[in-house]
This record gives structure tokens, sequence and C-alpha cells, in this order.
């Protein structure tokens, strides 16, 4: 059972940060509001204070949603600090990052007991450069299994600059017509609306319509040659963390491990300081919020609840205990 934690404890439903708001004066001090147990009071006006700084040079307001290096990396220099002295839930001790120029988000999420170097997860390589490309290859990154919906690959399609790695969209969230394509028959509770945009209601709906895509993603993951690959979507958050948290839950590894890489996206998108705004493909302001282990278990639990398990979960959406099999000897030592 995805069991409570108390990672989760000062994070709101909606994903937002619960113990502190920054007090407008002219020392620039930062006050709590309601509760004093995290001694962050220092670094979350600094954090605040590094995100007015991105946020007056147009990093989150960029109209292809991608990153000013220059912020994330004054942010990251900040990181060993605040890592150090903040809450777990919010900023994990361990990261996984790895240095892919201009992709953000970019980790190995082979957390054990899954190997190392051949499962990696990132935001969208829209604004891979020759650099990033490089470093692709470094990797030895046979494949991109893209999250996003077409509408996004339209408007920001992804880079290969000469790397031969096998594109594979695989819409985590398509509409109707796309979930009937890849199998999905259930459709109780389903409006046809967009997926929705308060995070307390966008993970349980993912668990959901996010099955046939996160079943698809087992049967690629195990195809001869596809190793290693990377799993993206906009910004290597939700659609990925969920599809991440499934494959890694199911392979064994802790929970508490999972949790951590999940909200390990907090930090490498600067969100601690609370939600960003961002343009998405239609034009359409919106808010990239933060992740928290409250979230990750309403998906989770979601899925318990329908299905009993994980095996049954991927079951459901046509993956065989075979297949189970296979992903396991090509993903674990």
């Amino acid at each position: 059972m995805w069991g409570h934690n108390p990672l989760e404890a000062p994070i709101l439903a909606d994903g937002s940060l619960g113990d502190f708001r920054p007090v407008a004066g002219l020392n620039g001090t930062c006050a709590p509001t309601t509760r004093t147990s995290t001694p962050v009071l220092h670094d979350f006006c600094l954090t605040t204070f590094i995100t007015a700084i991105c946020d007056a040079r147009g990093f989150f307001t960029a109209k292809d949603g991608t990153e000013d290096t220059y912020c994330i990396s004054i942010f990251r220099m900040t990181r060993p600090h605040i890592a150090e002295q903040s809450a777990s839930h919010l900023i994990p001790a361990q990261s996984h990052a790895l240095d892919v120029p201009n992709v953000r988000n970019f980790r190995d999420a082979g957390i054990s007991p899954i190997r190392s170097g051949i499962l990696y997860r990132s935001g969208s390589l829209n604004r891979l450069t020759e650099a990033g490309a490089n470093r692709l290859r470094e990797l030895g990154i046979r494949t991109v299994i893209d999250l996003r919906s077409g509408a996004e690959n339209a408007v920001w399609p992804g880079r290969k600059h000469g790397v031969k790695v096998e594109w594979i969209s695989l819409p985590a969230l398509p509409d109707r017509a796309g979930l009937q394509e890849m199998g999905l028959k259930d459709f109780s509770g389903f409006d046809g609306k967009a997926w929705p945009i308060d995070p307390a209601q966008l993970y349980p709906f993912m668990a959901v319509y996010a099955g046939p895509a996160i079943g698809r993603l087992v049967k690629e993951l195990i195809r001869p040659g596809v190793l290693p690959v990377v799993v993206q979507c906009a910004v290597g958050k939700d659609r990925t963390g969920l599809a991440m948290a499934v494959i890694q839950s199911l392979l064994g590894a802790a929970q508490t491990d999972v949790v951590a890489d999940f909200v390990q996206s907090n930090v490498e998108l600067a969100l601690t300081a609370g939600p960003t705004s961002f343009t998405d493909e239609a034009g359409v302001t919106r808010h990239s919020h933060p992740v928290s282990e409250a979230l990750l278990r309403s998906a989770m639990e979601t899925i318990e609840a329908a299905h009993g398990g994980l095996t049954s979960y991927l079951e459901t959406h046509g993956v065989t205990s075979e297949e189970l099999a296979i992903l396991r000897s090509a993903l674990l030592p």
C-alpha cells in the first residue's frame, strides 16, 4: 500500500507552500503564517528573492515555456545550503540531476534498485542545443518517449541536432478519441474537458486517464534497442513524474526514494518558493505548481482503489505478466 509519509505534511493539497509568506518591508523579511515548525525562513526569503529576479528577466513567462539559464544557475548555487536546512518534503538532499544544456529537469531515474544510466527523465527537448545534443550522445540515448500532446509538440517540436534517436510520441493525456485509440474503454466520470488545472484534481485524473500511456510506456521500454531512453513531457514534473513513480515503485524502489525523486522537480524547476507562471501552447497564461508527496499519494491511492495495485493497473492497460518480467530483467541488476 502507498502509505502516508511525513514528507508531505507542510504542503497544501494544491501543492503550494503552507508555512510561510513574504512580508513586504524595508528589510525584505519574511514571516510565518500559521506554522513555524520548518526552519527555512532565511532560505525561503532567499529563494523568493531569486524567484523575483528570474520573473523580472522573463524566466517564468517565456513563450516556449523554457528557463533562463542565468536564473537557474543562480538558484542552483544556493541549492546545497537550502537542501541541507530545508524540509525534505520540498527539497530532497540528493539529486540525480545531469547537466544537459537548455534541457530542464534532466535526471537519471535509476534510483535503487534500478540500474543507472539506462532510464532518464526530463522536460521537453524543444530547446536542445548542439552542446545538449553532444551530451545526449555521451549518455548513449537511443530513444525519446514524448508524453506531451500533439498540440504541444506542434508548437514546441523536439530538436535532435543530428542525434540518432527514435522519437516516440505517447501522449499521456490525449483527448477522448486518442484514449479510445490507446485502448481505454471505461469513460465513467470523463467529461471530455481538458485535464484539470488544480493539482489536487489533476493527479487522480492522471492516474485514470494516463493509464493507457503508462501501459504503452512499459511496452516501449522492453523493446530491443530502445535503452538508454529519456522520458519527457513539458517540464518533466507531472506526467513524467507520475509515470516514473509507477515504474520505480513497480520495480521495488522504496517509497521514500520514489518521493524524493518526485519532489526533486521543485528544485530543478525553481518551484520551492511556490507556483510560477508560464504561457501554454495555446497562448494562455497558466501556473506551474510545486509537487508534493500528497499529490503523488493521491494518484497512487486512486490506482490502488480501482485496481488493487500497480501490477493489476498495468495489466488492465494491456501489459502482460511476461512483459513485466522482461521489464524487471531490463531495468534491474
